[in-house]
């Protein structure tokens, strides 16, 4: 089934190929580590293409994790912080240095280097101050810190707490303020309310900020 998925990959047939490598994986084909590497590339490269951006980064984890480092590996993980659905192939060039610097940046705290990757979002955030979804691919990778605040950074509790302007206008991740309650609550709200399948949404929601006493939101399980 996995080499199914790979040669679908190859012919353009990628909800095929995503069906089939993620079943694939499912039933134990990425265990073997000479198959890993390549399985579970394709499958991210998939799963950012079809908008499963969260479910992208946990497999590009796993690369992080071991320190398996490549240009293309870089540039998905980039496509996939900053929720772009195209693959590295398809980057125009004037942008491939964009998603490398992303990609890098999640790479290092994908791979527990936090303090080398809080210097490195800080240098993306003054390079490129108007990306979309730069600083949600931020607020979602510090959001098992923020859990434990007394563990975060101080550049982590800072951004959290003195968000920039481009910050506040994104609403996932404003609905991540690390202990601003009652600023965060109504963000949360909102983030529910327009993408309620979000993982982020659902995660602000119901694991950080604290419920209401009646809300018309249903509660994730």
């Amino acid at each position: 089934m996995a080499l199914r998925g790979l040669c679908e990959f190859e012919t353009a047939a990628y909800d095929d190929a995503l069906r089939d490598l993620d079943m694939a994986v499912a039933h134990g084909a990425a265990n073997e580590p000479r198959n890993a590497q390549i399985i579970r590339f394709h499958l991210a490269l998939l799963l950012a293409h079809a908008g499963r951006f969260q479910d992208a980064l946990d497999q590009y984890k796993f690369f992080a994790t071991k320190h398996v480092d490549a240009p293309d590996l870089l540039l998905g993980i980039g496509l996939a912080g900053l929720r772009v659905t195209i693959f590295p192939k398809d980057i125009p060039a004037a942008d491939r240095d964009l998603y490398q610097a992303t990609g890098k940046a999640g790479y290092a705290i994908l791979a527990g280097e936090s303090e080398h990757g809080d210097d490195l979002f800080r240098q993306l955030f003054v390079r490129y101050p108007t990306v979309p979804n730069l600083h949600l691919f931020y607020g979602f990778l510090l959001f098992p810190t923020i859990q434990r605040f007394p563990l975060m950074s101080s550049s982590a509790k800072q951004s959290s707490r003195q968000p920039t302007k481009l910050l506040t206008q994104c609403w996932p991740s404003r609905s991540m303020i690390a202990g601003r309650y009652s600023e965060a609550l109504p963000e949360a709200e909102h983030a529910y309310s327009v993408s309620p399948d979000m993982e982020l949404a659902q995660l602000a929601w119901d694991a950080h900020l604290p419920k209401p006493a009646t809300s018309n939101v249903q509660r994730i399980s």
